[in-house]
């Protein structure tokens, strides 16, 4: 039961991580907000390989996945429609809760959650180890598997890797480092030259995107304002 709860959550969030990583920017205006809560099914359980597409595997699991922002916001609108046809798929009972991108809301939210006693959460890492840690120590020892996307929690992760607890998402930092190293490739900045980075850079866990940026800056001599 507890591999077949926690790859159904893996898929879950694996593809709705992927529709919005693969749904080009919107050129005109965000998509529309869904206008009914979707259907609550049941997701199951299933040993061994892969189920096949459309079996409904997880039929009779309760799940609760965190989008991240608002309903109709054009990148968590993309992440919400990948999660519904997940749980389309693989039959689960999900359950969608809204934060406004509001890491103090998340953990709010995530309390509310785990008081409803569902098999797994799934999510969005924005406030970080420290904020999110004791709250997910609490729900893994009441037997809930949680899960990441978007925003990883690396020190949860390492500690509950073998409960089930993953990361579907970049890793931030390289990520980071990666767009630095080509803005100065592409720029034709050199050493010296001043760059202003605008970015989350206090925040645990999602500033890793913006610190990796900065480093790569840095190194190719640039003065970071």
């Amino acid at each position: 039961m507890f591999k077949k709860v926690s790859r159904m959550i893996s898929v879950i969030a694996l593809i709705a991580l992927l529709l919005a990583a693969c749904t080009p920017a919107a050129t005109t205006q965000a998509p529309a907000p869904a206008t009914a809560a979707p259907a609550t099914e049941a997701p199951a359980v299933t040993e061994g390989g892969a189920p096949a597409a459309g079996t409904n595997w997880c039929s009779g699991t309760k799940i609760v996945f965190f989008p991240g922002g608002t309903a109709g916001g054009s990148f968590e609108t993309v992440v919400y429609n990948g999660a519904l046809a997940a749980a389309a798929d693989t039959g689960a009972d999900v359950e969608y809760v809204w934060s406004d991108w509001d890491p103090s809301k998340m953990t709010s939210q995530f309390t509310q959650a785990v008081a409803t006693k569902p098999d797994g959460i799934a999510v969005m890492g924005h406030p970080g180890d420290a904020a999110f840690g004791p709250l997910i120590d609490d729900a893994v020892a009441q037997g809930i598997i949680v899960t990441s996307m978007n925003t990883q929690l690396a020190e949860t992760q390492a500690k509950y890797s073998a409960q089930g607890f993953g990361y579907v998402g970049a890793i931030l930092y390289d990520a980071g480092y990666a767009l630095g190293e080509q803005a100065v490739k592409r720029s034709g900045v050199k050493a010296g030259d001043k760059a202003f980075l605008w970015g989350l850079l206090s925040q645990a866990g999602r500033g890793e995107r913006t610190k990796g940026v900065k480093d790569a800056l840095e190194k190719a001599g640039l003065t970071v304002i």
